[in-house]
């Protein structure tokens, strides 16, 4: 008996999250002394439910909650959600944030995390006077230092985020080397950065100043600063992944009066982030100027990844009108379509079927001919729950017309007979089972389930 209670509480063991508004939460931290973790959501969000799955395993559950107050947020809950996305910029789910008990960012992240990822940057945020500025492995310290950084082999200043009061260029030459051009990272929709080499070499080309035996360092990004500064800090800020380089790019790039040089053009490349930023609206207004720069594979593969983080991350979700947008940068003759098929299968995700009928029916009216369109709302229909004969002849009505279109579609002939079949009409669901064994004889396919099926409805 005290083996199967002991396997029950841990199959049981999850974060426990707190209910209640921010302020709340951020009270109770501040009674207890604790840091807040901070989960972001919405029901329609895939990366979320895998970190609900992570947030179950036993050590991440044990550990969040001995060290944390955790809390989650809906982003589908209009007061909570505004509140968040106002005081800590949230723009894409899923968002992770860990705050100390005064609600300064000790980590943030907005990816799906592994669960070694998940407990390092619990750990590392139990030092008080720490604070994250890269995926678990770099600390920033509220003294401004930085440790844990990748590998450097030369030394450099005691934060990685600063440089002399007054930059002196060494006189040395650095390395002509290029570092290989990867403005984005296709597979995760992340920025992609050189390695650390980028970081010692920007540092290595500046000297400290000793003055009155003591170090006179300038944080960047404060004061004046050169443009070539201002550049080499966005660089570096990027390998540190807290959405610091953001704001340090904008500052370079409101220092260039012309955005289309090449070097501009590359550093817009490697910042833009996301299609709510300038760097994103100006590689749109002029695409052909980066297709010949980096090749149209490259650019056009950056505006897909960017489109689709915000198609399918963003917070709020894009309306149906900004789709069609987004979609209009990628491809302007076929953008109305992309976007309303994107549209209709969020709308059956969340299974608005009345939304569903009423936006398939105004956008057939103008583009009979997508046959695609009508098998999958057809489709949705014969799949859903309680559904009325209303339903059902609308979804016959589109699978003949898609059939027409499309007479050797055997997939469109397999739901066409599923839903005479839920009509109980078995002479016509007979009929096109026997157009389905020869159309699938002529293409040389199998056709014995089509002959079960025949005889299933003979009863």
């Amino acid at each position: 008996m005290l083996i199967c209670c002991s396997g029950l509480i841990s199959a049981q063991e999850e974060i426990r999250f707190t209910d209640g508004n921010l302020a709340a939460i951020m009270s109770i931290a501040k009674e207890r002394n604790k840091n807040v973790f901070i989960d972001t959501y919405a029901d329609w969000c895939v990366p979320c439910k895998h970190m609900e799955e992570k947030f179950k395993d036993k050590d991440v559950a044990r550990f969040f909650n001995e060290h944390f107050i955790n809390y989650r947020v809906n982003m589908q809950n209009p007061t909570k959600a505004a509140e968040l996305r106002k005081k800590y910029d949230v723009v894409f789910l899923p968002t992770m944030f860990i705050l100390d008990p005064d609600g300064l960012i000790k980590y943030q992240v907005d990816k799906e995390l592994t669960i070694s990822e998940l407990l390092s940057a619990g750990q590392a945020a139990l030092d008080p006077n720490s604070y994250f500025v890269s995926d678990a492995t770099a600390v920033r310290r509220k003294d401004g230092t930085v440790t844990g950084v990748s590998k450097i082999k030369k030394k450099t200043p005691k934060s990685t985020d600063v440089v002399s009061a007054a930059p002196k260029i060494k006189n040395k030459k650095t390395s002509s080397r290029k570092e290989p051009k990867k403005p984005i990272d296709t597979a995760t929709g992340n920025i992609s950065i050189s390695q650390a080499t980028r970081r010692a070499k920007i540092l290595d080309s500046y000297e400290t100043v000793e003055e009155s035996s003591e170090k006179v360092l300038a944080v960047l990004g404060e004061g004046d600063m050169p443009p070539e500064v201002l550049k080499q800090e966005a660089y570096l800020r990027l390998e540190f992944m807290d959405g610091s380089s953001r704001s340090a790019a904008t500052k370079y790039l409101a220092t260039q009066a012309d955005w289309g040089t090449e070097e501009n053009r590359k550093f817009i490349m490697d910042f833009v982030s996301s299609t709510f930023s300038e760097e994103y609206r100006y590689i749109c207004d002029h695409k052909e100027d980066f297709i010949a720069q980096f090749g149209e594979s490259i650019v056009r593969r950056t505006l897909e990844v960017l489109t689709y983080r915000t198609l399918h991350n963003a917070v709020p979700r894009p309306t149906l009108e900004e789709a069609i947008s987004l979609y209009d940068n990628l491809d302007p003759e076929n953008s109305k379509t992309k976007a309303t098929h994107y549209f209709i299968n969020r709308l059956m995700a969340d299974q608005s079927t009345e939304k569903v009928l009423a936006l398939s029916d105004q956008y057939l009216k103008d583009h009979g001919k997508d046959h695609h369109m009508m098998y999958i709302v057809a489709r949705y229909i014969s799949n859903s729950n309680n559904i009325d004969d209303k339903e059902l002849k609308k979804a016959t009505s589109l699978m003949k017309s898609a059939i027409q279109l499309n007479p050797k579609s055997l997939i469109y002939l397999e739901l066409l007979a599923s839903l005479y079949t839920d009509r109980d009409k078995t002479k016509d669901a007979k009929n096109i089972l026997e157009k389905a064994i020869k159309i699938a004889k002529e293409k040389g396919e199998d056709y014995k389930k089509y002959q079960t099926q025949i005889l299933a409805e003979e009863g």
